[in-house]
């Protein structure tokens, strides 16, 4: 929390620094490496970009349809994805699966 709090320092995490935050984390190295990695593995169709069923094939139809919320259900991960994907085309590329 201290790390995040840093103009002011008020002790309250505004809006700006919690952004400036995740901007940083997202360029960290090992982070970007990791990124690499998933999508190396999970892109089966080579495009560069992650569909969710290429990062979540456990998931059926049927489980998404549902929509059930519960932390780790298809419908949450769902939500997850669909909010990384910033331009709304259904696979996220490298930077905002990042």
């Amino acid at each position: 929390f201290p790390l995040l709090d840093k103009a002011p320092k008020d002790e309250v995490v505004s809006f700006n620094e919690l952004e400036d935050w995740n901007i940083q984390q997202a360029h960290h190295m090992p982070i970007l490496y990791r990124t690499q990695k998933e999508i190396a593995a999970r892109d089966t169709d080579g495009d560069g970009a992650i569909t969710f069923c290429e990062y979540l094939p456990q998931f059926t139809m049927e489980d998404i349809v549902k929509n059930e919320m519960e932390h780790g259900e298809a419908g949450w991960w769902k939500e997850q994805f669909v909010n990384a994907d910033v331009d709304q085309n259904g696979s996220p590329n490298f930077d905002q699966f990042n």
